[in-house]
């Protein structure tokens, strides 16, 4: 279930990433590369979650 882990950690911190770009550059996207920011950041979350539940019981 590793890579479950290695996978949530790496759609967050592409969240993270995007959101932060979008904020300290606001040409090169809007309010859509915030929102996708988020969601990725989200999603990577809810994966983490999922995997510690599998990998404790």
């Amino acid at each position: 279930m590793a890579y479950l882990q290695y996978f949530g950690a790496g759609l967050a911190a592409l969240g993270v990433c995007g959101v932060i770009a979008s904020i300290v550059s606001p040409d090169q996207g809007g309010i859509g590369t915030v929102a996708v920011g988020v969601v990725l950041l989200c999603v990577g979350i809810a994966v983490l979650v999922l995997a510690g539940r599998k990998a404790s019981g």
